[in-house]
């Protein structure tokens, strides 16, 4: 299991994330785009979680799943100071996709 706790880093918007090796978990106060403020979702159903560089110069998490035939985007700046724990579970992430995929 991986956790990592935004909340110090985001005081505004506090947020917890974790991952179990199949179901990726995303605890908030807070309402994200037009989705719950809180959502689970099972490895089966997200395409990619991966970190990017915005033009901005800032890191950010982002997630694309599938729901319903169509693909939603989670995406959340990363502080430098957890960026060694959301490396671990998108590769964490990597590859329990990769094992499940090839277990079909």
């Amino acid at each position: 299991m991986i956790r990592i706790d935004f909340s110090e880093a985001f005081t505004v918007r506090p947020m917890v994330m974790s991952f179990d090796g199949e179901v990726l978990e995303v605890f908030s106060l807070w309402q994200y785009y037009e989705s719950q403020a809180s959502w689970r979702c099972h490895i089966s159903f997200i395409n990619k979680i991966d970190v990017q560089t915005d033009k901005n110069g800032n890191v950010q998490l982002r997630v694309l799943a599938e729901k319903n035939g169509t693909h939603s985007l989670f995406s959340q700046t990363i502080p430098p100071e957890l960026a060694d724990r959301v490396n671990e579970l998108v590769a964490a992430f990597q590859q329990a996709k990769a094992a499940y995929v090839s277990n079909g």
